[in-house]
């Protein structure tokens, strides 16, 4: 899915592939204060990166 977030992948997107994943925030609020997520969709994340790292090769 493109998005407009850059992160690191800006800079290490130069040189390798680089995929990023998303966990909702309540209200859609990110890098402030008020940013929450819940820790069941932390926890998917957490499985997709694992699922991910187990299935490279």
């Amino acid at each position: 899915m493109p998005s407009g977030a850059g992160h690191d992948t800006l800079a290490i997107g130069q040189v390798l592939d680089t995929v990023m994943v998303f966990v909702p925030s309540k209200d859609g609020r990110s890098h402030c204060p008020v940013e929450w997520s819940e820790y069941a969709d932390i926890a998917k994340a957490v499985a997709v990166i694992y699922d991910l790292i187990l299935n490279m090769q």
